[in-house]
């Protein structure tokens, strides 16, 4: 069930909260949360049964709402969003071989992991705004899933789980999509492209002084960039149980 708005989130409770003193949490860590709802029961005793009552309510009233929002978010998740679909981001229409595929995949899930669902993170619980944007489109913002994660990297908290994984996903992401595109093209980079377009591919003279030498620096190169796509893998595959929100 998707509640489109809590009635206890009303701007009129909200002027009840502030008349009383109530501070509202929006966002935290898990203890966080259970040190503030302990508190809040101890504190308002009878806004906290005053929000328990208003809630039912609103569960009997808007049951037929929360039933058609499930058709809608169904339709949502089904067919725009596509949970239950791994995109690689790879552009249609050519080979790709099952390694690259792979690869391709896990990093564009943590792509759209910070930049949909920690940015919305960022637009709901740190700047507390609600977007315009329609049920059927998907809501994208770098910028604010940044935001978020920087946040996130500051919550030390006692065992500092949350910092450092909030760590890791933004260096992954940054080598993903800064430092991995911008590698050296091997075959550019030691001369093999710029050799090849100036020889005559009739005399095979200089195959094993001048290309063989090439091609196995070429080798060499293509090894280093797979160990650190192996490790970049792993690393990610260490924190995926912090890729939630």
């Amino acid at each position: 069930m998707y509640n489109v708005a809590r009635w206890t989130s009303s701007s009129l409770l909200k002027r009840v909260e502030e008349y009383f003193g109530v501070t509202r949490l929006y966002c935290g860590t898990a203890k966080e949360w259970d040190n503030w709802g302990s508190r809040f029961v101890i504190e308002h005793p009878y806004i906290n049964w005053l929000y328990n009552k208003i809630d039912s309510i609103q569960e009997v009233l808007q049951y037929p709402f929360y039933k058609l929002y499930d058709i809608l978010y169904y339709i949502r998740y089904r067919y725009i969003i596509k949970t239950h679909y791994v995109p690689t981001g790879l552009p249609p229409g050519e080979w790709y071989e099952t390694d690259e595929r792979l690869i391709f995949s896990m990093f564009n899930l943590l792509v759209d992991f910070i930049e949909i669902e920690k940015a919305n993170m960022q637009r709901l619980c740190k700047s507390n705004s609600y977007s315009n944007t329609p049920w059927y489109l998907i809501y994208r913002s770098r910028e604010q899933g940044l935001q978020y994660l920087n946040w996130e990297i500051t919550l030390t908290g006692e065992d500092g789980r949350q910092s450092y994984t909030a760590q890791e996903q933004l260096a992954l992401y940054n080598w993903w999509t800064e430092i991995r595109p911008n590698r050296l093209d091997p075959y550019e980079s030691t001369g093999y492209n710029s050799h090849c377009d100036t020889r005559d591919w009739q005399l095979w003279d200089d195959v094993d002084d001048v290309l063989q030498p090439m091609l196995r620096q070429i080798r060499e190169i293509q090894n280093d960039y797979n160990v650190e796509d192996t490790d970049m893998m792993i690393r990610l595959v260490r924190v995926r149980a912090s890729l939630w929100t």
